[in-house]
Formats: structure tokens, C-alpha cells, sequence
């Protein structure tokens, strides 16, 4: 992975700011220019949800891409294709500052992921998707989709 520890640190700091606006039911936005700080925003959310309404968090990602990468299936080694598979366990380090600090609290579960507008997923997130059984709408199905809705609106 490249900069795990610098991106790790942020996205922990993230997760606590996150974290402590979401447990009093404040409306959190974060944005962001990297894909990795779906990490933080994610892990403190979920958190803040399980402790205040006892509930899993679910998310639908819309996204062209899956960002399900592990270290071991990434290409390139940025952490900005992998946040998914940190979030989720599919990939984990036992190191604190490597995103050890990600407890069973700051997770979302894979059967509550859908992803919809993928159209650019590497090899190795395609094997990931369907070994885990995740929900995926490429924008082929959401164009087939939409014409198809367009359709029988108009009849």
C-alpha cells in the first residue's frame, strides 16, 4: 500500500470527528477529494448509528468504480481503491496505525452494500463482488433500466 500510515492516521482523526457529530444526531457531510476518506466518514457513521439507534449502517455506493480492492488484489497500491474492503473486513491489519484502530463498530457488512454506475471494476473486485454475494448495478443495467422504466411510463 502506498502512505498507509499517513492515510490511516487521517482517516482515524476523520472517523472521530465523524463519530462525535453523528452520536448526537447531527447531519454529517464530508468532502473530500480522495476516495480513502470513505473510511473515515464511513467507520464514524457506522459507530454513531449502532450506538444510537442499535442499527447496522447501510450504504449505497454510486461510483463508476468498487474501491473493494485488498492489498493483495490492488495493482497499483492505492488505498483509494481499497476503503470498501477496509470498511467491510475484507481486508484488515492488526497494526493500530496501519487500520488496526477499524473495530467490529466501525464496519458495514457486505449485505449491506450496494454499489450502482460501476463500469470501471478491476479483475480482482469482480471476484471479491461475487464471492460475497455484494449487490452491483454497472451503468449498462442502469441504462437498460432506465429505458426500460421510459418505456412503460409512456404506456
Amino acid at each position: 500500500m502506498k502512505n498507509p500510515l499517513a492515510v490511516s492516521a487521517v482517516t482515524q482523526m476523520l472517523s472521530e470527528q465523524v463519530y462525535s457529530h453523528a452520536k448526537e444526531g447531527r447531519c454529517v457531510l464530508t468532502l473530500g477529494g480522495d476516495h480513502s476518506i470513505a473510511v473515515g466518514t464511513i467507520a464514524g457513521t457506522a459507530k454513531a448509528i449502532r450506538e444510537r439507534l442499535g442499527m447496522e449502517l447501510a450504504v449505497i455506493w454510486v461510483d463508476a468504480h468498487a474501491d473493494i480492492n485488498t492489498p493483495e488484489t490492488s495493482d497499483s497500491g492505492n488505498i483509494h481503491g481499497m476503503p470498501v474492503a477496509f470498511l467491510t473486513r475484507l481486508a484488515k491489519d492488526d497494526r493500530q496505525d496501519v487500520f488496526g484502530w477499524i473495530k467490529d463498530e466501525n464496519t458495514i457488512s457486505v449485505k449491506k452494500l450496494v454499489y450502482i454506475g460501476l463500469r470501471d471494476v478491476d479483475r480482482g473486485e469482480k471476484k471479491i463482488l461475487r464471492d460475497n454475494g455484494i449487490k452491483a448495478f454497472s451503468m449498462h443495467d442502469i441504462d437498460r433500466y432506465v429505458i426500460l422504466v421510459r418505456f412503460l411510463v409512456q404506456y
